[in-house]
């Protein structure tokens, strides 16, 4: 890879993979530092397509650290998921002999925080050999594609995320798990949620973390948020990424949901990821 910095933001390949979300980037080296109007060009696509991928790249955690940071601040955590040194790289990993992180379910990071991350870079460490896939689901599209009936009815509505509706995830690590769900114990975002750059309205309820609509009765609360939570699972606004080493994850955690698929039995799989905050002025 090309590691001058004569690239241009006009130089790289932007190659859509599904109508509503998804790119590959090609043409850059994500070791080199990043001219301005490079990062304004990347953050316009990860508004854009939702989430970006990038190819065979040779990074390592400073890399991937200085990349994300020019994006937002990013998050800092204190917990048994640490990268030794690092309190900013979480790791997510599975294997044989390894609690597997509970990440095989629709949803969003953080969204029992009051400001869930804007968004996060995940880079494969160890994957394998077959299954292990990552799907993004669209949640912008989800919402266009509602009833007309059904967008007028949640106008204006609110729901709950409470991150202690998933207690597993303190099986594989209960120091973080405490520690955020005392830190968060919930908060509330209206279920249509206006995306801080694109204006766009998104579907902001995912079946891991919201627990109720505020303001109905339960029994209807209940079916409007499984009806609602379902969207996400729809193909059409899907994209499934095939991992491989060196592979880059970039997503805007506020369009979307993700799903972990745990195909892959005792197989080793290893990622790291980092968050990046909602800037201020957002």
């Amino acid at each position: 890879m090309n590691l001058s910095s004569a690239v241009t933001a006009d130089d790289i390949i932007v190659t859509k993979l599904c109508p509503t979300i998804g790119a590959e980037i090609g043409g850059i080296d994500l070791r080199a530092q990043l001219s301005p109007a490079m990062q304004k060009r990347i953050r316009a696509l990860l508004v854009e397509h939702k989430v970006l991928f990038f190819r065979d790249q040779t990074i390592d955690r400073e890399h991937q650290l200085a990349f994300a940071t020019k994006f937002g601040p990013v998050e800092a955590y204190d917990s048994g998921l640490n990268v030794t040194g690092y309190r900013e790289i979480v790791r997510i990993e599975s294997g044989s002999g390894i609690p597997k992180i509970p990440t095989n379910t629709w949803h969003t990071d953080a969204s029992f925080m009051a400001r869930p991350s804007m968004g996060a870079v995940l880079r494969a460490i160890e994957i394998p050999e077959v299954g292990g896939d990552t799907l993004f689901a669209d949640m912008a599209a989800a919402y266009d594609g509602l009833p007309e009936a059904i967008k007028k009815d949640i106008d204006g509505l609110v729901a709950i995320h409470d991150g202690r509706k998933t207690p597993e995830e303190k099986e594989y690590d209960a120091e973080w798990y405490e520690s955020h769900t005392s830190k968060f114990p919930s908060a509330e975002h209206p279920v249509v949620m206006i995306h801080s750059e694109s204006g766009r309205k998104i579907l902001y309820v995912n079946s891991r973390y919201t627990t109720a609509i505020k303001g109905l009765p339960k029994r209807d609360g209940d079916e409007l948020l499984a009806y609602l939570c379902s969207k996400a699972a729809i193909p059409e606004y899907q994209v499934r990424f095939k991992w491989r080493i060196g592979s880059i994850a970039f997503w805007d955690n506020r369009s979307t949901q993700h799903y972990a698929s745990a195909d892959y039995g005792n197989a080793v799989r290893r990622m790291e990821r980092i968050g990046i905050a909602e800037r201020a002025d957002q």
